[in-house]
């Protein structure tokens, strides 16, 4: 018979906006000219989180706990891949700020032009990024680097072109491209207290996190990537080139503190002693 019942449920809408991806303090602008320029869900943006539980005061000085989590799936950018060597910005830096050439400080390109940061998950999702893609495709062109040399008459578009210093396709996705994933976890934890005169009482427990074991993809510190594999490239892993059954880099393992959260089932045992 259960002598006591204490249940708790919250519900998070939420919204998360910034400059930048990641919330640390060393982020660098994705537009050097106009640093607010971009300005969009922020990588932890959880639209919506749910999460409940309850605890039953059980006979035999038992008590049985419940904890769930259901979290909305979290944003990515839709990045230009770099060339990873000099000359970077007469591919990649569409924006015309100098970056986009791969290097330590800037090594990721410029957002896919007309998208924001976060706009995948948001208004662009696995079922329907070949449409942003087959867009930005049909309007391929130099950047505003290449196009100052064209000005200039330092060099034409089709010797440009020629020396791959123009913007380059993007691979479109495969049918059935996933997204980013939500979260779903359920925690139990079992304890008894056994009290030894008045002063102490032991608790032993046993644990059980992620209980039905369900397989959660994309956390917050490694979702599926959002550089964009260019045409011909289908390299698994990115956000136009990856079906279900490739998704193996993005699947959250075990992991330490919060990195655990979604992680495959895992069994805990405890004792404590309280006095």
């Amino acid at each position: 018979m259960v002598s006591a019942v204490n249940l708790l449920a919250v519900y998070t809408l939420s919204k998360l906006q910034s400059t930048a991806q990641d919330s640390d303090y060393v982020n660098t602008a994705t537009d050097n000219a106009q640093p607010t320029a971009f300005f969009g869900p922020n990588a932890l943006d959880r639209k919506h989180q749910l999460s409940f539980g309850t605890v039953l005061q059980l006979p035999f000085s038992l008590h049985l706990g419940l904890m769930s989590h259901f979290y909305s799936a979290l944003p990515s950018n839709l990045l230009l891949p770099t060339t990873g060597r000099a000359g970077g910005i007469f591919v990649t830096d569409v924006t015309g700020d100098g970056s986009g050439d791969g290097s330590v400080v800037y090594p990721l390109g410029d957002p896919i032009p007309g998208t924001n940061l976060g706009a995948f998950g948001r208004n662009s999702y696995g079922s329907n990024i070949n449409s942003t893609i087959q867009l930005y495709n049909a309007r391929l062109s130099s950047t505003p680097a290449g196009a100052a040399l064209i000005r200039a008459d330092i060099i034409n578009i089709g010797q440009l072109s020629a020396l791959k210093g123009v913007e380059q396709a993007l691979n479109a996705a495969p049918m059935g491209q996933q997204g980013l994933s939500p979260l779903r976890s359920t925690d139990i934890t079992l304890g008894w207290d056994y009290r030894v005169r008045e002063r102490f009482v032991v608790t032993p427990s046993v644990s059980i996190f992620n209980v039905f074991n369900f397989a959660n993809f994309d956390g917050a510190n490694n979702p599926l990537s959002p550089i964009l594999n260019t045409a011909g490239n289908s390299l698994p892993g990115a956000l136009n080139s990856t079906t279900y059954s490739l998704r193996n880099s993005d699947r959250i393992g075990l992991g330490s503190g919060v990195f655990s959260l979604g992680s495959p089932r895992v069994l805990e045992f405890g004792l404590r002693v309280s006095f």
